[in-house]
């Protein structure tokens, strides 16, 4: 686990600042699982509406079979978010 250590002056005790930044990082912790909670349900009426696996449709796409569908480049949106969200849920869970 890592630690929050507060250095230098500051013009509020390092105590409340660290309490707050810790806040701060639950609070987006809370977003991240909303949002990817949301995406999910995107993702599975892709996978219901296409019948394909997320790996199968991003090769796919890449390769231009799909056409040019909003829904496809909302599902490669989704698919690329989620993958951020997930990292950076794993990057701040180190914080706490």
């Amino acid at each position: 686990m890592s630690r929050i250590k507060i250095e230098g002056e500051t013009s509020h005790p390092k105590e409340i600042i660290a309490r707050d930044v810790v806040n701060a990082v639950i609070g987006r912790l809370a977003t991240i699982k909303e949002t990817l909670q949301s995406i999910d349900a995107d993702l599975a009426t892709f996978h219901k509406k296409y019948k394909y696996a997320d790996e199968t449709f991003l090769d796919l796409f890449n390769k231009g079979e799909l056409g040019d569908d909003d829904d496809f480049f909302a599902w490669e949106g989704s698919l690329k978010l989620r993958k951020q969200l997930v990292d950076e849920d794993a990057v701040l869970r180190e914080v706490l």
